[in-house]
């Protein structure tokens, strides 16, 4: 039995080893086609059936391809089929046939207008003259309910899983990407920072890619590269892209993007979409030497930023920011209250063989925001 599937396929968790069908719950495992979804004949070592789930949009209605094999002892029967499941109700037309058939059908009910994952088997019946006979279940079957065609990434039961269990019950748009921001390994560890992760080519600090983000989605995997440990755990962008992520996965379809805020002087903020484009002067450090400073700010840590990342979205209506390295619920309306929250005091910083220099190099937490302007010459 097959859902003739609303959206593109859905990558199944299983594959085989050595003949045998094995689960792989990883994020980065692409997944295998199966097809079709349900196949009574197709079992693991355990018994347990081997199937593949589909993914719908809220509102919309199932429609199945079945194969039944029945025995009418050569003579051709006028008959309708009849399946009856979780927010599923399926009837063929009258059907005629000595032994059996492939049909196609459309749930006469409805999936919820909002956001679950539905787990049922569906009973089946053949009714011949009025008579109705038992033809057996099928399942369990999985309906990933949406908010529209999940994209970004390939498409697999684990991911899709994890943002529509987090967004379960949700129908507008923000709700469901608030609950996809709140998935507690999306948030920032500020506890234990790792360096930011670097991008397949070893440039420290880039964004991965798409698929590669799901590697550390859930913050406890760490990736060793050169000596050094990198995660998600301490890098806003990186949080910041994993939403993203999750949003296209869930089929938001909305035109985010990450967004790098930098201070400039006046307390004003500037967004960008590149790291590292930050202001910068040329200032005279400690040796006397004319350098190239550039203007960053201390956290409520202590430590010194760069830039502060974040998700930038407009939903339902709403200009949205996700900031992962501020208190609070981390969504904010504008670039502005993110760095207010979060900037202890700017300050001008230069490094030269990975030693920095900060000027000032004091550290005032009883005002929010001390801005230290350059010095005169």
């Amino acid at each position: 039995m097959t859902p003739r599937r609303d959206h593109s396929i859905l990558q199944s968790n299983w594959k085989q080893v050595n003949d045998e069908w094995v689960k792989d719950n990883t994020f980065t495992f692409t997944g295998t086609d199966l097809s079709p979804n349900w196949d009574v004949d197709r079992k693991d070592s355990g018994g347990n059936y081997v199937s593949v789930g589909a993914s719908y949009t809220k509102g919309s209605k199932v429609k199945v391809e079945a194969t039944f094999a029945m025995d009418f002892g050569g003579k051709n029967w006028n008959y309708q089929i009849v399946g009856i499941g979780a927010n599923m109700l399926f009837q063929s037309g009258t059907l005629t046939g000595a032994t059996g058939s492939s049909i196609t059908m459309t749930s006469s009910v409805a999936l919820p207008n909002y956001v679950d994952i539905i787990e049922t088997d569906i009973d089946w019946a053949i009714i011949i003259n009025g008579t109705t006979t038992g033809a057996g279940t099928s399942g369990e079957h999985t309906i990933y309910v949406t908010m529209g065609t999940p994209g970004g990434t390939t498409v697999t039961e684990k991911r899709l899983g994890t943002v529509c269990q987090a967004a379960k019950m949700q129908n507008t748009e923000i709700g469901v990407a608030d609950k996809i921001w709140a998935i507690n390994a999306w948030k920032f560890n500020m506890g234990n920072p790792l360096n930011n992760p670097p991008d397949p080519s070893g440039a420290p600090g880039a964004l991965l890619s798409n698929e590669e983000t799901w590697k550390y989605i859930y913050g406890g995997a760490i990736l060793t590269y050169n000596g050094k440990q990198y995660g998600w755990g301490g890098d806003c962008a990186a949080i910041s892209k994993a939403m993203q992520v999750g949003c296209d996965m869930i089929g938001l379809g909305i035109n985010g993007s990450v967004v790098y805020l930098y201070p400039e002087p006046g307390k004003s903020v500037r967004e960008s979409l590149l790291p590292g484009d930050n202001t910068k002067r040329w200032l005279e450090n400690s040796f006397g030497e004319i350098k190239e400073y550039t203007y960053a700010f201390r956290v409520l840590n202590g430590l010194v930023n760069n830039y502060e990342s974040c998700f930038k979205i407009v939903i339902g209506g709403q200009l949205r920011y996700y900031a992962p390295g501020t208190a609070g619920t981390g969504v904010f309306s504008n670039a502005q209250s993110i760095l207010n929250g979060c900037v202890i005091t700017t300050l001008w910083t230069y490094e030269q063989n990975g030693i920095k220099e900060h000027w000032p190099n004091n550290v005032n937490i009883d005002r929010p925001w001390l801005e230290n302007p350059p010095p005169a010459f």
